[in-house]
């Protein structure tokens, strides 16, 4: 007996994608091979939905064992399958998502759920984002505290400015519109408080942090951290820059954590910032310039992060034969156009989930 499965195949944000050829198999013990239940393969059409017809009967396995070929003159063993069901092979089907993204092959796996239509890829859609087009018209500057309500200046402590930025909150809903194909809201002045608009970018800045502030944690220990060591944080920009360059080699931007302070002049953790990352250029010399949309330089196209390769280290290969390599890292300064702004210490990948933006914005 066959069974009918239809089903739609989404991006991470939810928009359907095509030419998705999609199969049911069932997983079986290890070191054996998964069972191809599927009798006609789903192919998803431009709206996503696909349509796959599979076997279920076809996954249980069944039992081989061995007899003697020719007792007395050959007593090797001859395999012999004796038709009887496995029953100890439990049935846990899977379906198996085939696709090209960014003109490479990718295969994507999803369980099977009694009422499950729709299935999600880990990938979200390019993004041409330009600040200029993409980004808020407005600078990162909004009055008022960023809690909803004021605190009195406590001794030993730094006072809190009557303004705050929501840098994290625009970067990620600037983000939000553009995979959503709608046009940046926003005038040239910030929201106020209790606005829509003000909601929407408060909520995704917490988002932004973590759901228990896991990315001002992390912000305190690259605060903490050396710049020119092994250890350091230029060393770490240097991994991180790496797992930047392969979501923007996909043409998806990436929010990123810019490290301007260090504890030992200040603790002021705030003074640190978001900004997207957008696109690369790799220049002779071991020279990279991250090109960024910085809420702080509205519709600006020409903010940049411009690293250079640095030795921070050296460590020992043992032969043959034996050597001494060389551990570098980046350090990098923010420029906008012609100016350069400030240094940075180093940068890092920040997590980003896609928020459908509110139909009243």
């Amino acid at each position: 007996m066959t069974v009918e499965l239809r089903g739609r195949v989404l991006y991470a944000h939810g928009q359907p994608v095509s030419g998705v050829q999609v199969r049911v198999f069932d997983r079986d013990a290890p070191g054996k091979g998964d069972d191809d239940l599927t009798v006609e393969a789903g192919v998803s059409d431009a709206d996503g939905a696909f349509t796959v017809r599979f076997a279920p009967s076809k996954y249980l396995d069944v039992l081989e064992g061995g007899e003697r070929r020719n007792p007395v003159f050959d007593w090797s063993l001859a395999s012999l399958r004796s038709g009887r069901p496995d029953l100890t092979d439990l049935y846990q089907p899977y379906l198996e998502f085939r696709y090209e993204f960014a003109g490479r092959p990718h295969r994507h796996t999803s369980g099977l759920g009694p009422f499950r239509r729709d299935f999600r890829l880990p990938e979200l859609p390019p993004v041409a984002f330009r600040p200029s087009t993409h980004g808020y018209p407005f600078v990162n500057r909004f009055p008022g505290y960023f809690i909803p309500f004021s605190i009195p200046s406590i001794p030993d402590i730094p006072a809190v400015n009557q303004f705050y930025g929501l840098c994290g909150g625009m970067v990620a809903s600037s983000v939000d519109f553009a995979l959503a194909g709608r046009a940046i809201p926003g005038e040239a002045r910030a929201p106020r408080r209790a606005t829509p608009l003000h909601q929407y970018i408060y909520r995704r800045q917490n988002d932004s942090l973590g759901a228990f502030g896991e990315q001002v944690v992390r912000f305190a220990r690259w605060m903490m951290l050396p710049d020119g060591t092994a250890q350091g944080t230029h060393k770490r920009t240097h991994d991180e820059f790496e797992k930047i360059r392969a979501s923007l080699d996909d043409g998806n931007p990436v929010p990123i954590g810019l490290v301007y302070v260090s504890a030992q002049d200040t603790l002021k953790i705030w003074e640190n910032h978001q900004v997207l990352a957008i696109g690369y250029e790799e220049q002779p010399g071991g020279r990279v310039e991250v090109r960024i949309y910085d809420p702080n330089h509205p519709r600006r196209d020409d903010v940049v992060v411009r690293c250079e390769r640095v030795a921070v280290g050296n460590h020992f290969l043992s032969g043959p034969p034996a050597r001494v390599v060389t551990t570098f890292g980046l350090a990098g300064v923010q420029r906008v156009g012609d100016r350069t702004k400030r240094p940075v210490r180093g940068f890092f990948a920040m997590p980003y989930v896609p928020v459908t933006p509110p139909v009243d914005l």
